[in-house]
C-alpha cells in the first residue's frame, strides 16, 4: 500500500538509483504516471517527458480496456476481447482516443519537442499497470526509437502483464509490490489516489524543464531532505573532485599510483572505495572496523584485515567523516603496527570538525588530510555541526 503517487515515486527512485545521472530519460504515462515520474526524474536528476498513450475502452463500458493507441495512431488490441466486436465500433473508439492522445501531447508539451531516445536509457513510468495494454504499447513505441535499454518502473502490476511487457521488449521491469497482491484496481493500492488534472501535468513538465539552480555536491549532501539516490550521486561527484586534489598532492610528493594502498573504515568508507579505486586501480585494499562508544566517545576496533606495510608504502585512509578524530587516530595506530610510517599516511574524507582535524594532525602531517570542508563545532553527541547527518545511514538508505 502506498500513501500516494509521490511516495511511490520516491520508492521507485531508490530502486532506480543505478541510473542517476546517466544518459537516460524518464517517460511518464499521463496523467497519473506524471506525478510518479516527476519524483523519479527529480531524484535521479534526469529529464522528464511524456508518452501520450490512451486506453481504448469497450464501447459499452469505457473503463474496461480492450486496446491502447498513441498520438501517432499506433494501436494494440486485446484480440480475445475484440474478435466479436464490429470493426466500425472499434475504429470509432480508436479515433476518439487517438485524438485525445494528440490533444494531451500538444497541451502538455506546450510546443516543446519530445526527447530523442536513440541510444538512451528509456525509463517508462506509470502509477500502476492493470491490463498492461497502455504500457505494452508504450514499450513497443519506444522500442521503435532504438533506445539503448527500456526499463519499465511501476509500483504495482499483475504477473501476466509483467510477462507480456518482457515479450514486447522491456529489458528490465521494476515493480514494488509482489505481483500476486494485485487487487484488480490500481487505486486500491493507494491511500490517496486523486484524479490528476491537465494543469498539474503541465506544471510538473514545466518544473522539470526549468533550469535547475546551481548546486554544488557538498550543498546537496548537507540537504537533509535529499533522497538517497541524489545523496549518492552528490557523494560520487564530490569524491571525484577531492580525488583530483589527493592525486595532485601525491604526485607533488613523488608518490606513484601503483604504490598506494587504501584502507576503508567500515561502513561509511565503503562509499568512497569505488571512485578511489577508479583513480588508483592497482591499489591494495585493507579494511578496518572501528566503532565509537557513544557514551565515552572512545574508539574500539572490532575488525581488522590489513596487508603488511613497509615504512615507504603510501596508505590512504577512507572515511567520510572526521569528527573527534578518535577513529582516525586509532586507524593510524593500527597501520603503524602493520609497518606503515605516519609521514606516509593520508586521510581522505568529506567533512571534518576542527577538533578531529587537529587531533589527527598530531599523528600525520596536516596537509595529508584531504576533506571538502572543516566545520567548527561538535554537538553534545560529538556529531559534526552543521555536518550532513549520518553519512552511512544516508548513503545506504537505512
Amino acid at each position: 500500500m502506498f500513501k500516494d503517487r509521490h511516495e511511490a515515486g520516491h520508492r521507485l527512485a531508490e530502486k532506480l538509483a543505478v541510473y542517476a545521472g546517466k544518459d537516460a530519460v524518464v517517460l511518464a504515462l499521463p496523467r497519473g504516471g506524471i506525478v510518479t515520474g516527476a519524483e523519479i526524474a527529480r531524484a535521479l536528476k534526469l529529464p522528464l517527458d511524456i508518452l501520450a498513450v490512451r486506453k481504448i475502452g469497450y464501447p459499452s463500458d469505457p473503463e474496461y480496456a480492450i486496446g491502447a493507441i498513441d498520438e501517432h495512431g499506433m494501436v494494440l488490441w486485446n484480440e480475445e476481447e475484440t474478435r466479436t466486436l464490429p470493426k466500425t465500433a472499434l475504429d470509432d473508439e480508436a479515433k476518439k482516443e487517438e485524438a485525445e492522445a494528440k490533444r494531451r501531447s500538444e497541451t502538455y508539451r506546450a510546443g516543446r519537442a519530445s526527447f530523442s531516445l536513440s541510444g538512451k536509457i528509456a525509463i517508462l513510468v506509470d502509477d500502476g499497470v492493470a491490463t498492461g495494454l497502455t504500457m505494452r504499447l508504450a514499450v513497443r513505441a519506444v522500442k521503435n526509437q532504438n533506445p539503448a535499454k527500456i526499463v519499465v518502473a511501476t509500483p504495482i502490476a499483475p504477473a501476466e502483464a509483467i510477462a507480456e511487457l518482457k515479450e514486447d521488449g522491456a529489458n528490465e521491469i521494476i515493480v514494488l509490490e509482489p505481483p500476486e497482491t494485485f487487487m484488480d484496481a490500481i487505486g486500491a493500492h493507494y491511500e490517496d489516489f486523486p484524479q490528476v488534472e491537465d494543469a498539474e501535468v503541465i506544471r510538473l513538465l514545466q518544473d522539470a524543464s526549468a533550469p535547475a539552480a546551481p548546486s554544488d555536491p557538498l550543498t546537496t549532501l548537507r540537504d537533509r531532505n535529499a533522497p538517497t539516490p541524489v545523496f549518492r550521486v552528490a557523494a560520487r561527484e564530490l569524491s571525484e573532485t577531492l580525488l583530483k586534489t589527493l592525486h595532485e598532492l601525491l604526485a607533488r610528493k613523488g608518490v606513484k599510483d601503483a604504490s598506494v594502498s587504501l584502507v576503508i573504515i567500515l561502513r561509511s568508507g565503503i562509499a568512497l572505495l569505488e571512485p578511489t579505486l577508479a583513480r588508483f586501480p592497482e591499489a591494495r585494499v585493507g579494511v578496518l572496523g572501528i566503532k565509537r562508544d557513544e557514551e565515552t566517545f572512545i574508539a574500539h576496533a572490532y575488525y581488522e584485515n590489513l596487508p603488511s606495510f613497509t615504512k615507504d608504502d603510501t596508505v590512504v585512509i577512507l572515511d567520510p567523516m572526521l569528527a573527534t578524530g578518535g577513529t582516525a587516530e586509532a586507524a593510524v595506530g593500527m597501520l603503524e603496527e602493520k609497518g606503515a610510517a605516519p609521514e606516509n599516511i593520508y586521510f581522505f574524507g568529506v567533512i571534518a570538525a576542527t577538533e578531529g582535524r587537529d587531533r589527527l594532525a598530531r599523528r600525520i602531517p596536516e596537509d595529508h588530510i584531504v576533506v571538502a570542508a572543516v566545520d567548527r563545532e561538535l554537538d553534545a553527541r560529538k556529531y559534526i555541526v552543521p555536518g550532513l547527518g549520518d553519512f552511512g545511514d544516508r548513503y545506504f538508505g537505512v
